[in-house]
């Protein structure tokens, strides 16, 4: 829960997630393409906003994790696509409101909340400066810090802060170009400060407003349980179930919903959540497959880790909870599979240890793969080439460190060699933005007669600086005498993987 009178507390982390996804047009303009369009594939999304892929798909994946969007899978024979990306309940209350929020205090009010993507429109600019001002959880903070204070000026604001008073004035004046905040001068013979900053009826409704949404969303469930009196006692995302006997079910098949990110990095965050419809459920049991690992529970949620089965449970005991966000990441699956699918298997239990459901969840943990391909060419007596083949898919974004060869003799004893390096503009293929210019190698020598087992091999990063490697290639070769090899690149390009949703 977020209280408006606590300033400059902890902001819950899920909360940072969602202002963070909120901060920014395009990632906007999908949400609100989503409300008014339904469920629409990778493509589509892509086509609607003409952005470039790889743009797009770093925008929905913080709308993932906000919270705002989720990603599911649905085959069709008449289709290709088979990915689609739909608005969660969440993500259609908080945008909504945000814009009925907007729409009616600059009187541009409209029965079906459409706002300003119909027709192709542009969102107005003043607009686009309010989500940036909002995105920063300092700036958020420092908002709350006026709506308690009321009016501060700039040396108490980096007194209560200590935070550098460059950083201070940048933060302070996109809040002033967002219109959260104005600067006004005002003499008082009981100070000697003249210049305070205070929030603008503008920026404190719009705070509240949020803080309301966020706090209020899980009290009020789908139209079933609209009505549930003991759903509806706090602003919360905490809120007490009521144990009693007369307390009111919830008139629903299951006793629980849960969602999380449909597709991550290896050790990327990866938001996920309950939502408990039933004051029968009093444990809640997550079992991960085996690289999923749950980094933390928000909102001060304790749990139990059973690290023989990797398995998470949450006792509720005197305090019931109808809301759980956690934290997920997962180590790098020890395989060459690009795609990897990690399981979440949830047990909602009674008081009674009985089980009363079980969900799964899936996440796509994507494992860049570059794939090695040597071809040993000897052209004379004493001079060859090998063809290094390498190919990578262009939807994951990743650096190629050059290429690393070792050798080794009969007896597998390491063979010094003397590397070349080799200028880019003399290689028969243009390198692509993927490779290190500095690392690349453009040929060696050797010494020595005798068998010798060359081992390639390719290190790469991701954009997450995970360290990888592809596959081994190991060519043996009998080297009468010296001997001199050069490396001739080909870079390919897989299709795009399935992530993209066609």
């Amino acid at each position: 829960m977020i209280n408006s009178d606590r300033y400059f507390e902890e902001l819950p982390e899920d909360f940072e997630l969602l202002l963070e996804a909120l901060g920014s047009e395009i990632r906007f303009m999908i949400s609100v393409i989503l409300i008014e369009e339904g469920d629409l594939s990778f493509s589509k999304i892509t086509a609607l906003i003409n952005k470039e892929k790889s743009n797009v798909l770093n925008h929905l994946k913080k709308l993932e994790l906000g919270g705002i969007i989720q990603n599911y899978i649905k085959k069709s024979e008449i289709s290709r696509e088979f990915s689609f990306y739909q608005i969660t309940k969440y993500g259609n209350k908080i945008i909504k409101e945000l814009i009925s929020f907007y729409n009616n205090y600059y009187k541009r009010i409209d029965n079906s909340n459409k706002m300003m993507l119909s027709n192709k429109k542009e969102i107005p600019e003043e607009f686009v400066y309010l989500l940036k001002a909002i995105s920063n959880e300092f700036r958020f903070k420092l908002a709350l810090l006026l709506l308690k204070k009321v009016r501060l000026s700039f040396s108490e604001i980096t007194h209560l802060t200590q935070i550098d008073n460059s950083l201070v004035k940048s933060h302070l004046n996109k809040l002033e170009i967002g219109g959260i905040i104005k600067n006004y001068f005002e003499k008082s013979a009981a100070t000697k400060e003249y210049s305070f900053y205070t929030l603008t009826n503008f920026g404190k409704e719009l705070v509240l407003n949020l803080i309301e949404s966020y706090n209020n969303y899980y009290s009020v469930y789908d139209e079933l349980a609209r009505e549930i009196p003991t759903l509806t006692s706090e602003s919360s995302t905490e809120i007490p179930i009521s144990t009693s006997e007369s307390s009111t079910e919830i008139p629903s098949r299951d006793f629980i919903e849960g969602g999380c990110g449909s597709w991550a990095l290896p050790n990327e965050k990866i938001l996920a959540w309950i939502k408990i419809l039933s004051n029968k459920v009093f444990k809640i049991v997550i079992n991960c497959s085996k690289n999923l690992k749950i980094v933390e529970f928000y909102h001060n949620i304790k749990s139990e880790y059973n690290n023989k089965v990797n398995s998470y449970s949450i006792l509720f005991n005197e305090k019931k909870y109808n809301y759980l966000s956690y934290e997920l990441r997962s180590e790098i699956p020890d395989n060459d599979n690009p795609i990897n699918l990690e399981k979440l298997v949830i047990l909602a239990y009674d008081k009674d240890d009985n089980i009363l459901t079980e969900k799964e969840l899936v996440i796509e943990i994507i494992k860049p793969v570059l794939k090695l391909k040597v071809i040993e060419e000897p052209l004379t007596e004493n001079s060859g080439y090998f063809k290094i083949n390498i190919t990578f898919s262009t939807d994951i974004q990743i650096a190629i460190l050059g290429i690393q060869v070792d050798v080794t003799d009969e007896d597998n004893n390491p063979v010094k060699i003397d590397e070349e390096k080799i200028d880019p503009l003399y290689l028969e293929q243009e390198l692509p933005p993927e490779i290190d210019l500095e690392k690349v190698l453009g040929g060696f020598k050797l010494y020595r007669k005798g068998v010798f087992n060359f081992h390639f091999k390719v290190p790469y990063k991701d954009v997450l600086g995970n360290e990888y490697f592809s596959n081994i290639e190991i060519i043996t070769l009998k080297n009468p005498k010296e001997f001199e090899y050069n490396l001739n690149y080909n870079y390919q390009y897989e299709k795009d993987l399935a992530l993209a949703g066609d």
